[in-house]
């Protein structure tokens, strides 16, 4: 793409910022980043931070770089993926942000479906479905809320019932306004080492006021075991004392979300279930 066609079309059409945190990534990286180059949403910049890696992810990143204008590469040292991922929203330029694993895709149609929602509807998060892929079986990941669109206090009700699902609890089937992150102070604790991706949506959605969904997928979760999500996973079941601990912190701030909206009164009897129930891949 041209500089002067790119820049046009950042004009015309809401930037979309896409993170993407990389630590020795090299095998899925450039498929990764090959599934964003296919957006048919073109405006849109890619900000990889390679967060020191010692396989050859920032030679990739980097070459990816040099053949396309809309990438951008920050390195830095090992810091794990929270200091990543704010590293990447201190840079971010755009009015929508999206995050995306180096193990996963996204779907062509992903962004620009995702943005016209928002761009339609004005809601300050917009959530898809998500596939889940395992091999060479692909299985279809939704949930169906009792309207494509709520108020906050509808969604926080309807949130009371999955708020342990991935669904709920990722980032990467999300699209963020920029702006309510930064009002906000929204970002991630560099000390949680798991479910960080939960508080910082719980922690997002004291901004929002409205959430609307998408009825189709938008995103690859790509589950090889071996995966970001997958290691922080089998992490808590080696260490089911800290899991308990890390649970707790993870309710303490769903807990939060609803004083802050005034709605935890509703919900009190059922929203400590949330310490019962176990991660579910829906």
């Amino acid at each position: 793409m041209r500089s002067r066609e790119w820049r046009s079309l950042k004009d015309q059409l809401p930037l979309v910022s896409i993170i993407l945190p990389v630590w020795n990534g090299e095998k899925t990286l450039s498929r990764c980043i090959h599934s964003i180059l296919q957006q048919t949403y073109p405006a849109w910049e890619l900000i990889i931070v390679d967060d020191g890696s010692t396989d050859a992810s920032g030679t990739v990143a980097e070459e990816a770089a040099r053949k396309e204008q809309r990438i951008r590469v920050v390195h830095q040292p090992n810091g794990g993926v929270s200091r990543a991922r704010n590293r990447g929203l201190e840079d971010a330029k755009g009015e929508y942000v999206r995050f995306v694993d180096a193990d996963d895709l996204l779907s062509p149609d992903s962004i620009s479906q995702m943005v016209a929602l928002g761009e339609r509807t004005g809601c300050g998060l917009v959530i898809g479905g998500f596939r889940r892929v395992e091999h060479l079986r692909t299985r279809t990941c939704m949930l169906h809320p009792p309207s494509p669109q709520l108020d906050l206090l509808s969604y926080l009700h309807h949130l009371c019932r999955y708020s342990n699902t991935f669904y709920y609890g990722v980032l990467w089937n999300k699209l963020f306004r920029l702006s309510l992150i930064r009002s906000g102070q929204v970002s991630f604790l560099p000390d949680v080492h798991w479910g960080e991706d939960f508080i910082f949506v719980m922690t997002y959605l004291k901004e929002v006021t409205s959430v609307a969904y998408l009825d189709t997928p938008v995103y690859d979760y790509v589950f090889s075991g071996k995966g970001l999500t997958m290691r922080q996973v089998l992490d808590c079941i080696r260490h089911p004392a800290a899991n308990i601990c890390m649970k707790v912190h993870h309710y303490r701030c769903l807990k939060a979300l609803y004083h802050h909206h005034g709605a935890y009164p509703q919900v009190k009897w059922t929203l400590w279930m949330y310490l019962f129930r176990t991660t579910l891949y829906q």
